[in-house]
């Protein structure tokens, strides 16, 4: 029962990842070296940001808002100084509305 139980909470908490990443905006650059750095951004957000809260989209916050979390939270995620920046470039590169 306790095992059935558990197997229910994980798919629950993954349909709300995907579900989440869904509307994550998927970045698109003409250039292929650029277009790396920014889905290697998107990925460290969803896996290094997701383990502990519920992401936030891009357009969430100001560009600096964004660098000051980033700075907060670099330790707790366990992410290096060049993981944040692509972190960073990733989510101040959305499309601004």
């Amino acid at each position: 029962m306790k095992q059935l139980l558990a197997h229910h909470i994980i798919l629950l908490l993954a349909s709300m990842l995907i579900a989440c990443n869904a509307t994550l905006y998927v970045p698109s650059s003409s250039e292929p070296i650029e277009q790396n750095k920014l889905l290697a951004g998107r990925n460290l957000y969803v896996q290094k940001c997701s383990n502990c809260h519920n992401l936030f989209l891009p357009e969430r916050f100001t560009d600096e808002k964004w660098n000051s979390k980033l700075d907060t939270m670099q330790v707790r995620a366990k992410i290096n100084n060049n993981e944040r920046e692509l972190i960073y470039h990733y989510i101040i590169s959305h499309p601004k509305k």
